[in-house]
């Protein structure tokens, strides 16, 4: 427990090192490249997530699961560690391949297309960069330690080279294609320091349809909810425009201090949590999930009073006293609150459980209900419709899986 701790410790201090980069580019990138600009720099890097997010393909919790139940087995870490990142490979190629070929029939600015087409090439680094690997073996302090130096590096650049809102495409290639000399690092550090190697003899056509049938459980559910979370950016420039999305996306960078909060004590304690539940330890699990909660909490209460101090203060200095954002950030702390929630159920409970196939039809029935209320209120949409849309499919979502996982436990305990 005590190198838990230590773990945890050192990827908060990492995090809080890492929010500090982003915080001082966001004010000049907002100043210089503008709400439109700053929109358009943030839909490019929603696509860039969303490859990131299909080709991981649920390995992040699936495969980081197996990999943390065989930590003493190299021979077995390696033969997961090749098979994985085949498949993650070839769900990369195949993508692209589709995306690059859809994007020369849009009639969109050359300029936005280029922007696409670079997140698409500069997305490999998901390949180069195995986090779902690094969360196994719980050792994301690891990988954050190198994130870090990179993002130090990006961040004398943006200050030199950005100077007017059409540079938001520079400031993408600056911010996202560094990470591709990154994931050569972090390719050499798992050779000589763990001596983790892609064999080709250990590829298994079998055992990758093992995994891949595996991670789909998670992948499927988490695709749905795109719909309400990373996809959001295009119906907000669908409905409302650029600079509405620009709104949202300075909300979603300031909330990113608080959202980074949360993932590292889930990121260290979850392959302990998949170790308990292999071994039936449910009443340990419920009581590290417990004190998850309380400390979410308490990172909820501090962001609320925090931004009703000096949220407006801060936005005229840093912001270009963008005050639009003011009201959006309370709605958005609180949706995080609920996301954390959410996280809790999923991350704590599902599927260390092995009960990932749930999530199909979870997310679908919330994804779906989403979209309808959405078409309903295409006319009357605004920023805070989207966000209490957001929130409440979410607690739903909440409410489905905690009710979900007492009952299994239920079954298990009698």
């Amino acid at each position: 427990m005590g190198n838990l701790r230590k773990e945890t410790l050192y990827l908060y201090v990492i995090q809080i090192s890492n929010l500090a980069i982003p915080l001082l580019t966001l004010p000049y990138l907002t100043k210089v490249l503008g709400l439109t600009g700053l929109g358009k720099l943030g839909l490019a890097q929603t696509i860039f997530f969303l490859m990131g997010f299909l080709i991981d393909f649920g390995f992040t919790y699936s495969a980081s699961r197996h990999v943390s139940l065989n930590k003493q087995d190299l021979e077995k870490i390696n033969k997961i560690y090749t098979n994985v990142q085949f498949l993650r490979l070839i769900i990369y190629i195949t993508i692209s391949i589709i995306l690059v070929c859809y994007m020369s029939f849009l009639k969109i600015d050359i300029q936005d297309k280029t922007t696409y087409i670079i997140a698409f090439i500069s997305s490999f680094s998901f390949i180069l960069i195995p986090s779902w690997f690094f969360n196994g073996l719980g050792i994301n302090s690891t990988l954050a330690i190198f994130t870090l130096l990179f993002r130090i590096v990006t961040l004398v650049p943006i200050f030199l080279l950005i100077n007017d809102a059409t540079d938001y495409l520079l400031a993408f290639i600056i911010q996202n294609t560094s990470l591709l000399v990154l994931g050569v690092f972090i390719s050499i550090y798992l050779r000589v320091k763990l001596d983790i190697r892609i064999s080709f003899k250990l590829t298994d056509k079998n055992y990758m349809k093992e995994m891949l049938k595996d991670g789909f459980d998670a992948f499927s559910g988490s695709a749905l909810s795109v719909v309400y979370t990373t996809g959001v950016p295009f119906i907000v420039k669908l409905s409302l425009g650029d600079a509405s999305v620009g709104v949202y996306i300075l909300v979603e960078r300031v909330l990113s201090v608080l959202k980074q909060l949360f993932m590292p004590i889930i990121q260290a304690y979850y392959s302990t949590i998949c170790l308990m539940y292999s071994k039936n330890n449910i009443s340990e699990v419920n009581t590290i999930n417990i004190k998850i909660v309380i400390f979410y909490t308490t990172l909820t209460v501090l962001a609320l009073l925090f931004n009703y101090l000096f949220g407006r203060f801060l936005i005229e200095i840093l912001f270009d006293n963008q005050q639009i954002i003011f009201p959006y950030i309370f709605i958005s702390i609180i949706g995080q609150f609920v996301v954390g929630l959410s996280i809790v159920s999923i991350y704590g409970n599902i599927l260390p459980s092995g009960n990932g196939y749930i999530l199909k039809k979870v997310y679908a029935k919330w994804a779906l209900l989403f979209c309808i209320l959405i078409a309903m209120f295409w006319s009357l949409l605004d920023l805070s419709i989207i966000y209490t849309l957001v929130i409440g499919v979410e607690l739903m979502i909440v409410i489905e899986a905690t009710l979900f996982i007492r009952k299994k436990m239920r079954v298990i305990d009698a």
